[in-house]
């Protein structure tokens, strides 16, 4: 029984003696880790791992000036470009309302008596006025050109086209060079069809 008791104590002693052994090595290696890091620049600054961070801490300055006009550039595709298509959008309304209203007013009879020109000239007014009434005016939105002209000729006319071009002004494109884009839109409403009399 003796010798069970001493067996169990001896057992005990190298279980305890090796944990010890194994958590002083543990505690040795980290203290040497510690002071091998623990290393201090003449102006009071810790420099970790053995100055690995200070040697690279010019490379997030490098990316940040390689990736921040990338950024910058899709951001101005996103907004920008964005931008411009609603833009585009409100000039087809407002083309496609000219276009459908002036086409409505158009007396045939008379156009086709008084020719083509005299149809443009008139009905330009009416063309401006419905477009500048369905336009939500914007800041960024500058229109630049908008006319009219009838298709098919005089003696057979079967549309009034209304074209318009602007410019839409960017913010955050203009950073790399680009300042406006531009847009176009045109629109055709139909004209009421007009038989000739029989001579």
């Amino acid at each position: 029984m003796a010798g069970q008791t001493q067996m169990l104590m001896d057992g005990l002693e190298e279980i305890i003696m090796g944990k010890l052994f194994f958590n002083m090595r543990i505690i040795y290696r980290a203290y040497t880790i510690y002071n091998k890091y623990r290393n201090y620049s003449k102006n009071g600054k810790k420099e970790y791992f053995n100055g690995t961070c200070r040697k690279e801490n010019g490379t997030v300055l490098i990316m940040t000036a390689v990736l921040l006009p990338l950024f910058l550039m899709l951001t101005g595709m996103v907004t920008d470009i964005g931008n411009a298509f609603v833009c585009k959008a409100e000039l087809n309304k407002a083309c496609m309302a000219a276009a459908e209203e002036a086409a409505k007013q158009i007396d045939m009879g008379a156009a086709q008596d008084e020719g083509l020109n005299n149809l443009n000239d008139d009905f330009s007014e009416t063309v401006s006025f419905y477009f500048n009434s369905n336009i939500i005016t914007k800041q960024s939105l500058i229109v630049e050109d908008m006319g009219c002209k009838v298709t098919g000729g005089s003696q057979n006319p079967k549309y009034i086209e209304v074209y318009c071009s602007a410019k839409v002004k960017c913010f955050f494109l203009k950073f790399i060079g680009i300042d406006d884009i531009a847009v176009h839109s045109n629109a055709l409403g139909r004209l009421k069809s007009f038989k000739p009399p029989n001579l």
